[in-house]
């Protein structure tokens, strides 16, 4: 137990050290467990067989042009589950802002002992940022259009990236550290020689670990933390109840907010193992920022599917399998 205390408090210094410009910018998603990948391409091929997970988020309704975020992963390990392979494809949309995101990603595993084992991860990604200044709900008091600053067309740009992760798992504990998007690329659509916004760099913190209490009752809690430089550090904390090996329920709690509130959101959780390969999750943020105000909240689904080798014991899959 002390290494794996030892590589938890080597995580949160690199974490803490590693450089990082701007606010947030990325994507988060309540879920996070049932595709960690996303954040952390050390995780990727971790499950062993071909896996498909897809999610959709809708944040905070009632918004016109309120966040939406949609995406594919797909990932699977090599027959010496050594290799891991995957391939990321998100779109993220805010009203007139529209962003597309394509990750190819590698990690490379060494066994530490019977059930310890520690992925590196490397990740290049191409990214597409656009903006229709065309759009009708882009209103002023007056004509925008005599607004030289504002651009009377869509405009776009694409940034290329690449990040690393390292993952570090046992039978029931795993803990990781990632940097997805290193490059802090020039973000600005007018004049590329001086740069008014970048990307920022975001570091990830995750750890958690599975108790059996019984043989239908497992429970899980984990943890992300989140860091940008300029931005207050955040962090989300869940706990998922798993009963008969097939039903999850869970609970999270999120960060954020003024300083004065009492963190940003509660999420309620809920998933299903349909069958052995199948699982679908939804989830249900409830919002305790002054935002609550305006909107009922946040809602996501996921799906997954695992293409299991016929070989292997069909018992292993009827789990969500978090690491």
């Amino acid at each position: 137990m002390r290494k794996y205390t030892l590589f938890f408090f080597i995580s949160v210094l690199l974490l803490f050290f590693s450089e990082s410009l701007s606010a947030q910018h990325e994507q988060q998603y309540t879920q996070f467990m049932f595709n960690k990948g996303v954040i952390n391409p050390g995780f990727v091929g971790a499950l062993g067989d071909l896996t498909f997970t897809g999610i959709y988020r809708n944040q905070w309704m009632g918004f016109e042009g309120s966040p939406t975020s949609m995406g594919l992963s797909v990932d699977g390990a090599s027959k010496s589950k050594k290799i891991g392979l995957g391939l990321n494809i998100f779109r993220h949309n805010i009203s007139i802002y529209d962003t597309w995101t394509i990750d190819a990603q590698y990690s490379y595993k060494i066994q530490l002992g019977p059930e310890a084992r520690l992925s590196a991860g490397l990740q290049a990604s191409m990214r597409y940022y656009g903006v229709n200044f065309l759009d009708p709900r882009l209103r002023g008091s007056q004509d925008i259009g005599i607004d030289g600053a504002i651009p009377g067309e869509d405009v776009n740009s694409y940034v290329p990236n690449f990040g690393f992760g390292l993952y570090f798992s046992t039978k029931s504990f795993f803990t990781g550290i990632s940097i997805p998007r290193m490059l802090t690329s020039n973000l600005d659509f007018n004049d590329k020689d001086v740069p008014l916004s970048r990307e920022s760099r975001h570091a990830y913190l995750m750890v958690g670990g599975s108790i059996q209490l019984n043989k239908d009752l497992e429970i899980t809690p984990q943890a992300l933390l989140k860091y940008v430089n300029n931005a207050p550090l955040s962090f989300e904390i869940n706990t998922n109840l798993m009963l008969a090996k097939r039903y999850m329920f869970g609970l999270s709690y999120r960060s954020g907010g003024a300083s004065n509130q009492f963190g940003e959101s509660i999420d309620v959780l809920f998933g299903f193992q349909i069958t052995n390969p199948l699982f679908i999750g939804f989830s249900y943020d409830i919002l305790l920022s002054e935002i609550r105000q305006y909107s009922s909240g946040s809602i996501e689904a996921v799906v997954r599917y695992q293409l299991i080798k016929e070989s292997e014991d069909s018992q292993r899959m009827i789990n969500p399998r978090y690491f």
